[in-house]
């Protein structure tokens, strides 16, 4: 879980950072140019944490991120399946992976 944490906690900071200082902004411009930039961020976030999921297909944190990404709808329902697809069938017993099976069948 550091691994993937390392990954992605300077990213959440730094568009809480951004989100923070859009409260304080009279600027639109300024506004509009933060907002970009967060979007940027979140989604350069994403596709670490794809790419850390295709990475480590044995770790938990692989798939309770997965779980999260889905559930937030942060990916869609055909790149999920073809991540939960290659995760390994030995974290089978967890929830976060019985979630992903459910919501990939429909359930």
């Amino acid at each position: 879980m550091a691994a993937v944490n390392k990954l992605t906690f300077p990213n959440y900071n730094e568009t809480g950072n951004i989100a923070v200082a859009n409260t304080h902004e009279k600027d639109s411009l300024v506004i509009i140019k933060n907002e970009e930039k967060a979007n940027s961020i979140f989604e350069q976030n994403t596709d670490e944490l794809v790419t850390h999921i295709k990475t480590n297909p044995k770790s938990l944190a692989a798939t309770w991120y997965l779980n999260d990404l889905l559930r937030r709808r942060h990916i869609d329902e055909i790149q999920a399946e073809t991540l939960f697809n290659g995760l390994s069938t030995d974290l089978s017993e967890y929830e976060d992976y019985k979630n992903i099976a459910t919501r990939i069948a429909g359930g």
